[in-house]
């Protein structure tokens, strides 16, 4: 994040809960998982950083 911001996420699918996290500036955060066999695995990210907050799908198989 630009000017030295921290930006909190949170990720999760529905069978995953990957909890808030907090992202000092210059940090990263991943994680990894299997999709599953049906052919429905959805991961979706919450960005918060002041003054905004933005939902993305992540992963959509």
């Amino acid at each position: 994040m630009r000017g030295g911001l921290t930006l909190i996420l949170y990720c999760k699918s529905k069978n995953n809960d990957f909890r808030v996290r907090t992202l000092a500036p210059d940090s990263s955060w991943s994680f990894d998982f299997r999709p599953n066999i049906f052919g429905t695995t959805l991961f979706y990210c919450r960005l918060m950083g002041a003054p905004e907050a933005h939902s993305f799908d992540i992963y959509n198989d």
